[in-house]
């Protein structure tokens, strides 16, 4: 598989999981998990003879810095659609266990009695 036909594979796996991500659950979340390994495999060159087609030295070809170029953009977009929703996510743990937040945008915990007494 060439150095192009890789890069396309892994850009088209990361389309699917940046798909995937708009609607977030669980079993979605360990679905895409399973499809970013294939993509770090596919990209890494595990399988046997994957570093064969690749040139020793030389210029990188144009069509190949064309691919990578793609996929740095796919790996960036889908970074920041991560980041949003571990933002997402976080913002429900921090309600859930919060009773809103303060003026100055701080969680709100509440306040509660100590459920045992230290005193001596």
């Amino acid at each position: 598989m060439t150095l192009k036909e890789r890069c396309q594979a892994g850009e088209a796996k990361l389309e699917r999981v940046s798909n995937a991500l708009l609607d977030p659950r669980p079993e979605i979340l360990d679905h895409c998990q399973a499809e970013l390994q294939e993509v770090i495999a596919i990209l890494g060159g595990d399988s046997v003879g994957a570093h064969a087609s690749l040139p020793a030295s030389g210029p990188p070809v144009a069509s190949d810095r064309n691919a990578l170029l793609r996929l740095r953009h796919r790996i960036r977009l889908l970074a920041l659609q991560v980041q949003n929703a571990v933002n997402l996510c976080q913002g429900w743990t921090q309600l859930g266990v919060s009773q809103g937040y303060t003026e100055q945008g701080a969680p709100a915990v509440p306040l509660s009695e100590p459920l045992a007494s230290y005193e001596v």
